[in-house]
Order: structure tokens, then C-alpha cells, then sequence
């Protein structure tokens, strides 16, 4: 028996709805991803991160022989065995190995150029700071210099990437939601250039608030909400924002 037209357009609608019901199941279980990932930064990395400054500003001097992993600051006499460049000189990465037995070998990286970084070549010699088999520091005659694996007391670039776990796993569980109750009429809730703007920007406004808390040292809970704070007019204006020409007709 032939399909009518309108049975014909039923199915079509019909099959549409699940495709939707699909979509929006796909994203409620892609919401648990940044939820995971906001879990681990809050409840691990964090609280861990925290711990490790802690015991460094606490530790010693070391005495007696070296041994692994050892909880204290030891300066051993280091040569360059590689310098590698990172993108339009925007720090670098150094590998040295001591020159006194066991000989080990310390990798670290520099953020950025310094009084040491940006003068040491292969070959040259330098006094290395160790702390738990990680070089901490370098230097040579007067000028030290931080690496990398110092630990630091920055938890605000962290309790931003979490902030912004708990916000995009919010977002994608709304978006999936809406595809799941209301299928034939989701487009009217969030067009689709609309949801990844608001994905960028939020993100953006995160790790801009990050930086700035690094950088001016405020407490690390002032980072949730500033980012809610903030996020709100970049929101309103991304949802406001028309890729339609406006005409003039004064």
C-alpha cells in the first residue's frame, strides 16, 4: 500500500524527533566529561598542588649523601647538555646532567627568558637546585633563577579550568535536556552558532580571570565568581549578536 503525503511527512518528523532524542542523549553523557574533569581539578589537583607548596616552603637544607626523591634542597654542580627554543622564543626548554656522581640527568623548562635562561649554551656550567628529583632553580656566580617545576602558590588558574568544568558540563547538559523533552523545537532555545560562542567566550572569560588572579596573587575562591560575574555580559552580548546586515532606514 503507497504512503501518503502525510504519512510520508510523519515519519520524516518522526524520525527527525529521535535523531534529536539522540543528539541531546549524546550530549547529556558529554556533560559528565568537563564534570570530571571540574572533580578532579577541586577535589585533586588542587588540594595536591597545595600539599606540595606546602612542604617546600617548610623543607631544609639537605646533608649526607644524595639519595631519590629526597625531601630537601640540594645544589649540585650541573653542565648544559641541550637548550631547545620554544615557539617565537617564548621560553625554553634545558636538559643538564650533574657533574658529580650519580650523574643524573634534570629536565625543566622556563616560561619565559630570564637572567639565566637566555645566556646558558651547551657545554656551559652552572649550579642546579634540587628538590624530589626535580630541578628547582639554577644558578651561576650571583644571578639565580627559578624553573618551572618549582612549586608555587597559583591555585587561581586552576579553580578557573574547574569553574569552567562546571559551567560547560551545565551548558551541554541544558542543551541535551532540551533536545530530549522538546526535540522539535530545540533550535528555538540556542541557534547553533550560538552555543559554540558561548562556549568560547565563557571560556575565555575563565582563563582571563585565571591569569589576572595569578598574576595579582587574589584569593583563589574570588575565581568562581568573578567568572559567573563576568561571563553574565558576554553571554548577554553573544546572545544579542546578529550575523544579519541591519539596514538603515532613516
Amino acid at each position: 500500500m503507497p504512503m501518503t503525503g502525510t504519512a510520508w511527512g510523519k515519519a520524516t518528523r518522526e524520525f527527525s524527533a529521535g535523531r534529536t532524542r539522540v543528539r541531546g542523549a549524546l550530549l547529556v553523557l558529554l556533560a559528565g566529561v568537563p564534570a570530571a574533569v571540574a572533580w578532579v581539578v577541586f577535589a585533586v589537583w588542587m588540594p595536591s598542588t597545595a600539599e606540595e607548596y606546602d612542604a617546600y616552603r617548610v623543607t631544609g637544607v639537605c646533608d649526607g649523601p644524595l639519595r631519590a626523591g629526597e625531601d630537601c634542597l640540594r645544589d649540585v654542580p650541573m653542565k648544559v647538555d641541550e637548550v631547545e627554543r620554544h615557539f617565537r622564543n617564548r621560553g625554553r626548554d634545558l636538559t643538564a646532567t650533574a657533574t658529580e656522581a650519580p650523574f643524573w640527568t634534570y629536565r625543566t623548562s622556563f616560561g619565559g627568558d630570564g637572567p639565566l635562561a637566555d645566556e646558558l649554551r651547551e657545554g656551559d656550567a652552572f649550579t642546579g637546585t634540587t628538590w624530589r628529583d626535580q630541578l628547582v632553580g639554577i644558578a651561576k656566580g650571583e644571578v639565580r633563577q627559578h624553573t618551572s617545576n618549582e612549586p608555587r602558590d597559583e591555585p587561581q588558574p586552576q579553580a578557573a579550568i574547574g569553574t569552567y568544568g562546571v559551567l560547560l558540563a551545565g551548558f551541554l547538559l541544558a542543551l541535551g535536556a532540551v533536545r530530549l523533552v522538546r526535540p522539535r523545537k530545540h533550535a528555538r532555545f540556542l541557534p547553533p552558532p550560538y552555543a559554540r560562542r558561548l562556549a568560547l567566550g565563557v571560556g575565555a572569560v575563565a582563563g582571563g580571570v585565571g591569569m589576572v588572579g595569578a598574576w595579582t596573587g587574589m584569593p583563589w575562591w574570588l575565581a568562581p565568581p568573578l567568572i559567573v560575574l563576568v561571563s553574565a555580559p558576554v553571554v548577554h552580548l553573544i546572545l544579542n549578536w546578529t550575523d544579519e546586515p541591519k539596514l538603515d532606514l532613516t
